[in-house]
């Protein structure tokens, strides 16, 4: 039972780590492609 927890816990922990990284990367994305069109 508490193995089942401390796993679920560290899984869930690594989805949320995962999805805030794909934001930061997509609003840095976003901002890097804005900044070289503007270049242009």
């Amino acid at each position: 039972m508490t193995k089942q927890l401390a796993f679920l816990t560290i899984r869930w922990h690594v989805r949320l780590s995962s999805s805030t990284l794909y934001i930061v990367a997509t609003v840095r994305g976003g901002s890097f492609l804005r900044r070289g069109s503007s270049m242009l």
